[in-house]
């Protein structure tokens, strides 16, 4: 177990600082609050800290491949591969606006407001979009 030990003014502690060239009244004392550590200690916390690191980077490794792989699932279950995904809505056919008007591109009020992509018109392959509602409405009229 590594030993903490804390700076404490001590009045029967002095000696000379060769930094500042005058009286040092402080010591060290075993704490729990400590931020000091003896030398033998640090090289163990050292290697502590190593495996440590270690275990993060395997984690987040994991973690990415977690990622990827229900990102896969989830283009696999459009039918879709990574390339045909439209890059605006991450293949899912549905993108975030910042405002109400959405792809009308009109006057919008002040909401962020989910809607079918502009790009790929809800088909999530930019490749093959679905009709284009700008064009459907603009014959309409």
């Amino acid at each position: 177990m590594v030993k903490l030990y804390k700076e404490v003014f001590d009045p029967n502690h002095s000696q000379e600082c060769i930094c500042h060239r005058g009286p040092m009244n402080r010591g060290l004392e075993e704490s729990p609050e400590g931020d000091f550590v003896d030398i033998e200690d640090y090289e163990e916390l050292k290697n502590q800290l190593a495996k440590a690191n270690e275990r993060v980077r395997e984690l987040e490794s994991v973690r990415d491949e977690m990622r990827n792989s229900f990102y896969s699932r989830f283009l696999d279950y459009r039918g879709l591969t990574i390339e045909q995904a439209c890059k605006h809505c991450s293949g899912s056919g549905v993108k975030v606006y910042g405002n109400t008007s959405t792809w009308r591109m009109g006057i919008g009020g002040q909401m962020i407001t989910p809607d079918v992509c502009d790009n790929c018109w809800g088909s999530g392959n930019a490749d093959k979009p679905w009709a284009n509602l700008r064009q459907l409405r603009k014959e309409q009229e």
